[in-house]
């Protein structure tokens, strides 16, 4: 049984070097990932909040769009 255990043991301690060694290698796509998931939960967010509002007209649309307020 305890051969099992320290098998098991380096298994995880060789999985967490991998995932570790792959964050370090590939800090670009970790970087995309995490931005687009704020990214997502911005756009979530702010669909919660506009669900909450009274609707807006185009021309106030426009006008915040353009930067006047």
């Amino acid at each position: 049984m305890a051969r099992a255990v320290r098998k098991s043991a380096d298994r995880t301690k060789s999985l967490k070097k991998a995932v570790v060694d792959a964050l370090h290698e590939e800090r670009e796509l970790l970087r995309d990932a995490l931005s687009d998931v704020l990214e997502d939960f911005a756009i979530s967010a702010a669909i919660e909040e506009g669900r909450k509002s009274k609707p807006a007209t185009r021309n106030e649309v426009q006008r915040l769009l353009r930067g006047r307020k």
